[in-house]
């Protein structure tokens, strides 16, 4: 009787390890970046207003991309710079603990994230995901503190 209960236990909370991961497998549309630097006032630092990404989930990778609002083509160094200033990808694994996303970053556009986990807090607001980082190094200017708070909307 006793090795009934342990399977139907183990039936009933395998499957809910499943779902919390499940339940972020999608593909999403950036609506909202905001970052407070050094505890300051959220703004939306060299990304502008209106952001351009997509996020897409599947059941074992995260990958995200979106540049700046204003982005044109860069033909000399400081246009090529800005360009830089204005996008951000990475992606590689990750696993779900309750409301933590972990991704192992693979790869990245700020090589210093490669190899490292990022760790996001995960809430869900109808079809819109936020993801908030935890305070870090700000990666444009290490001496300064950012936390980053995105919203994707789910597009299926």
């Amino acid at each position: 009787m006793l090795r009934y209960a342990y399977v139907l236990t183990l039936a009933l909370v395998a499957p809910s390890l499943c779902v919390a991961q499940q339940s972020l497998v999608g593909n999403y549309k950036l609506v909202a970046l905001e970052l407070s630097i050094d505890g300051g006032k959220p703004t939306t630092g060299t990304i502008g207003p209106n952001p351009h990404g997509y996020l897409t989930i599947t059941p074992k990778l995260f990958l995200q991309a979106f540049t700046g609002s204003s982005r044109k083509f860069g033909a000399s160094v400081q246009e090529k710079a800005a360009l830089w200033d204005t996008m951000n990808f990475w992606g590689g694994p990750y696993k779900v603990d309750g409301n933590k996303l972990t991704v192992l970053v693979d790869t990245s556009w700020n090589e210093s994230w490669t190899g490292k986990p990022q760790v996001r807090t995960v809430k869900f607001e109808g079809k819109r995901l936020v993801l908030v980082s935890p305070t870090a190094p700000f990666p444009r200017d290490p001496s300064k503190t950012v936390v980053a708070t995105v919203v994707w909307e789910r597009m299926d």
